[in-house]
């Protein structure tokens, strides 16, 4: 018997497209030097080898252009604000410091928001505490994602939890004055 050879069968490309965006720029992201006035062009996906490239992408081995005092990763110096903010937020929210004592931390004109962003959640944890008759089990970091888009400003995420319920943290820091001051907060 003969070995029959057949073609593969013909596959249509496949395209990534930019996704809109669903909302509108953050205050300090609306000038034009933040956002490109043309978005990059997409990748094309090949499935076979060898076939031409989307005329509209980068040169290959170039990276993408950042903002103009964007960094990639922030600084040690801002990792070392966020955690200093995020770990004294946490012994507030486990009993072992007053609210008050955030007040260093956080920039005068918003420590009133984010101290009732912290009374209101130890209001959520305490009819849990109180209840059981034992201490409680601690709100503990379970991951955190952090950024610098300009410098002397970082954004940071925080999952935090308990064994029983997960909760979400966000933050901004600043930098004023040359010390790092918690602006926002917001406890989920």
């Amino acid at each position: 018997m003969r070995a029959v050879r057949t073609r593969p069968p013909n596959r249509p490309r496949v395209r990534l497209r930019a996704i809109p965006p669903l909302d509108p720029p953050f205050d300090d992201e609306s000038s034009p030097s933040v956002w490109p006035p043309v978005p990059y062009g997409q990748l094309m996906f090949e499935l076979t080898p060898g076939r031409g490239r989307n005329d509209r992408t980068r040169p290959p081995g170039r990276p993408p252009a950042l903002p103009p005092g964007g960094l990639v990763t922030a600084s040690p110096e801002a990792k070392r604000a966020m955690h200093r903010f995020l770990n004294t937020c946490l012994e507030i929210l486990n009993g072992y410091r007053p609210a008050a004592q955030i007040r260093p931390l956080t920039s005068p004109v918003n420590t009133k928001e984010i101290v009732a962003q912290l009374a209101a959640g130890i209001e959520r944890l305490t009819p849990a505490r109180r209840t059981t008759g034992r201490p409680a089990d601690p709100v503990r970091i379970r991951r955190v994602r952090l950024c610098e888009p300009r410098t002397g400003v970082v954004e940071a995420a925080a999952v935090l939890d308990t064994p029983a319920r997960s909760w979400a943290m966000a933050f901004r820091l600043e930098r004023l004055g040359g010390n790092w001051v918690g602006t926002v907060a917001q406890l989920l």
